[in-house]
C-alpha cells in the first residue's frame, strides 16, 4: 500500500501509524463494555478510509474517523476520545459535547447495532459498518 502522510497542528509531518489510531481507540474505551475486536475493526475501517482520503490528510480528518465510528458504538469513549482530539478549553465545552450527545446527537443504541454491524458475517467490507 502506499504510504499515507499525517499533517500535524505543529506542521510537521509522519508518517501514518494505524497502531496509534487502535491506541487511542483502546484508550477511549478503556472499562467501557466494548469488545477488543471492535477495537481492531475501527482500526481497520479507519485506516481504509484513510487510504481512501490519502495520500496526504491532517490531524483532523483522522480524528473524525475515529469520532464517527465512536459516537454510536459507546458515548463515553466517544467524549473521551473528543476531549484529546478536539482539546477541549474547558469543562462548559465538553458539556455541550455531552448534551449534544445526550439530545440525540448520537442516535446512539448503546452500540448494540453498531457492534451487530461490525460482527455480521454477511456485512461489505468496502463499506464502514459504524455510520
Amino acid at each position: 500500500p502506499a504510504e499515507l502522510v499525517v499533517g500535524k497542528r505543529s506542521g510537521h509531518r509522519q508518517p501514518y501509524d494505524p497502531a496509534k489510531v487502535e491506541r487511542g481507540v483502546r484508550l477511549a474505551v478503556k472499562n467501557r463494555p466494548v469488545d477488543a475486536s471492535l477495537v481492531t475493526a475501527i482500526g481497520e475501517e479507519v485506516d481504509r478510509a484513510a487510504r481512501e482520503l490519502g495520500p496526504e490528510l491532517d490531524t483532523d480528518q483522522v480524528g473524525r474517523l475515529v469520532l464517527e465510528r465512536l459516537e454510536p458504538l459507546d458515548e463515553v469513549a466517544y467524549l473521551r476520545f473528543a476531549s484529546v482530539h478536539r482539546s477541549f478549553d474547558d469543562a462548559a465545552e465538553f458539556a455541550r459535547e455531552a448534551g449534544r450527545l445526550r439530545n440525540g446527537g448520537s442516535g446512539s443504541t448503546g452500540g448494540r447495532d453498531a457492534e451487530r454491524s461490525l460482527t455480521s458475517p454477511d456485512r461489505d467490507p468496502q463499506s464502514s459498518p459504524i455510520r
